[in-house]
């Protein structure tokens, strides 16, 4: 009996840890069910980076080493629970110590969620530059300079034009950013620093900051930004957009819309794998009013064959009402005032620079031509949010001149050339 008893006791561990080994393998099949109730599925993973390729065929010794090694970085980025276990990691790590699985988010002490970077690598980027933290006063004349720039460029032209920047949470919430961060961001913004330099310059005319709106919108029951969102939301559009079309533009309001709320996933649950996130999505109801909102390519006729990438992201608001036309011109913070514009426009154009920028300066300059020869906007807004007021300017020469301007190093720092982010 002493010799049965270790050889079943070897028989049956060795088959419990083959059945181990055989779990990455077949995991889906024998989980599946319990990974769909609690939301561990495997689906294309979130991760902020590309994974590993299989080896090709080796050509060289060299390369014919390397295979070893590919071929485990290929499989371990590929086995079948791979995309499960790390769900429940960042769940579990999420539950236990609020921790977030990337440094693009942190958690502040009020459950309030910020977007920090845009870039795995550069931890902080974006609040750095919102707060002015790093930030010189040779990078902030040079920001100042590049919007002098472009604005006078808008004037040779004769074009009827507003530089907008929208305040993030970092400045609208800073009470619940983390307490060492939110010290830290107590010192002057960067966009105050640089509206006191255009004043100085004789150009703050046409540049505006909606602080007192977006304040307002955020005390408001709608709030400005959802808490575990970075775009802005509830009454935070919706205010600006009066603000800036009543009283900046002086444009009469020709219809009034009300909000509609929707629930949907968080725009940082790419970044937050495994960690359920949704929020609030409130909008204008536009099917109530008889006005109409378009996306993509084929609701703007007008301008025939021109490129299909400059629409991925643009959008077309309009209603029955006779009313002036606005080209809106921004970034992803766009998308949420557009339809909120129709309350003082019968007609909303609104292109997005993230698509812009996949032109050439000179294509850019050429096809921001087209459109205002050809939709004759009686306004035009150049929208984007803090963290792009260092870049503004540069973006907007490319637009207007084919781009003869230089980003300022902080930004070109914080944000490469050659990386595209939908959230910029």
């Amino acid at each position: 009996m002493s010799a049965r008893g270790p050889r079943l006791t070897e028989i049956v561990f060795g088959a419990a840890f083959f059945v181990l080994l055989l779990l990455p393998l077949g995991g889906r099949h024998l989980f599946g069910q319990a990974f769909d109730w609690f939301g561990l599925a495997d689906t294309a993973t979130s991760e902020n980076r590309n994974l590993a390729a299989a080896p090709s065929i080796p050509h060289t010794l060299a390369e014919f080493k390397d295979i070893p090694a590919k071929l485990r970085s290929y499989i371990a980025d590929r086995f079948e629970m791979r995309s499960a276990m790390i769900r429940l990691t960042n769940r579990l790590r999420f539950t236990l110590f609020d921790e977030m699985p990337t440094r693009q988010t942190i958690l502040g002490p009020t459950g309030r969620l910020f977007y920090t970077s845009h870039f795995a690598d550069k931890p902080f980027s974006l609040i750095r530059v919102v707060c002015g933290i790093g930030v010189s006063e040779a990078d902030v004349k040079d920001g100042a300079g590049s919007i002098e720039h472009a604005v006078e460029s808008l004037e040779k032209r004769h074009v009827h034009a507003i530089v907008v920047l929208i305040p993030t949470p970092p400045i609208i919430h800073r009470e619940d950013l983390p307490r060492w961060l939110a010290k830290r961001c107590e010192r002057p913004s960067t966009v105050d620093r640089v509206m006191r330099q255009l004043q100085e310059l004789g150009e703050a005319n046409r540049v505006f900051y909606p602080l007192a709106a977006m304040r307002a919108a955020a005390q408001s029951d709608l709030g400005a930004f959802p808490k575990l969102g970075f775009h802005w939301n509830g009454n935070g559009p919706r205010f600006t957009a009066e603000y800036l079309a009543g009283q900046v533009l002086g444009r009469t309001k020709i219809l009034s819309m009300s909000p509609e709320a929707h629930e949907v996933p968080s725009d940082m649950s790419p970044f937050t794998e495994g960690i359920p996130l949704q929020i609030t999505d409130v909008s204008p109801n536009t099917s109530a009013r008889q006005t109409y909102l378009c996306h993509g390519i084929g609701c703007f006729p007008e301008l025939g064959h021109a490129s299909a990438i400059v629409f991925f992201h643009a959008t077309r608001v309009g209603s029955l009402a006779s009313g002036k036309r606005l080209l809106l011109v921004s970034d992803s913070f766009g998308y949420a005032i557009a339809p909120w514009f129709a309350e003082y426009y019968g007609s909303i154009w609104n292109i997005c620079t993230n698509d812009l920028g996949r032109l050439s300066n000179e294509d850019q300059s050429t096809f921001l031509n087209r459109v205002l020869t050809t939709y004759a906007p009686d306004d035009v807004v150049f929208l984007r949010h803090d963290g792009a007021v260092l870049d503004v300017g540069a973006e907007l020469s490319a637009m207007l001149d084919g781009g003869q301007q230089e980003s300022s190093p902080v930004s070109a720092a914080g944000y490469p050339a050659d990386v595209a982010d939908p959230y910029r």
